[in-house]
């Protein structure tokens, strides 16, 4: 069967960030980054935790005319955002496929790579 995850990244300031992967390794969500392991490692624990309720995801529309989604804590804390998207419909899709799953305890740390991107797949 096949599983989502997280990745603990490094971006190319060295400051860490998570991304969480459908079981096709399509990017569904990315985290904020963070100077400190410690932080990182917070945040996607309370994302593993509020990734179910529909209350807390905030949509949206960029400058660029593309949709988007972010995460949301309980008390509004932003927690990760998704890809842009042309149309509401696919948006909606990738959301579902957070709330769908989110809840993944796999974790893989890729944080000791070298940055590839921000919303790279690229496993060791």
């Amino acid at each position: 069967m096949n599983n989502a995850w997280y990745e603990l990244r490094c971006n190319e300031a060295n400051r860490l960030y998570f991304t969480l992967l459908s079981p096709t390794g399509s990017v569904l969500l990315v985290s904020d980054s963070f100077s400190e392991r410690a932080q990182l490692l917070d945040a996607l624990t309370i994302t593993q935790h509020h990734f179910p309720y529909p209350i807390n995801f905030r949509t949206g529309f960029s400058a660029g005319g593309r949709y988007y989604f972010d995460l949301l804590s309980l008390n509004r804390e932003f927690l990760g955002t998704s890809h842009r998207f042309i149309d509401d419909t696919l948006r909606d899709l990738s959301m579902h496929c957070v709330m769908t799953f989110g809840g993944t305890r796999i974790i893989k740390d890729c944080s000791s790579t070298v940055w590839t991107g921000r919303f790279s797949t690229m496993r060791k």
